[in-house]
């Protein structure tokens, strides 16, 4: 299942946000990934979605590999949709 966003906060996937995205996505069974232009990063490795580079208006895709982590994919797109909370 993926889902694709528009990153709307004006600082972008920055740190703060980015560890937002990793404690959700921890709580999931299976896998979680967020894209952007062709690169994949796991969604629990802070590493991993610093290294994506998303400032304002990127467009990424967040996508689980089992249906039974819907609710995290939810709760990851509410979260970006809401500008992380900033």
């Amino acid at each position: 299942m993926k889902k694709s966003l528009i990153i709307s906060n004006k600082t972008g996937l920055h740190t703060r946000a980015a560890f937002k995205i990793v404690k959700i996505a921890q709580k999931a069974k299976y896998g979680v990934w967020i894209s952007k232009e062709g690169q994949r990063a796991d969604a629990t490795s802070m590493l991993d979605l610093l290294t994506l580079y998303c400032p304002q208006g990127s467009t990424i895709t967040v996508e689980i590999d089992n249906n039974h982590d819907n609710e995290i994919m939810n709760k990851i797109v509410y979260s970006i949709k809401n500008g992380f909370g900033e």
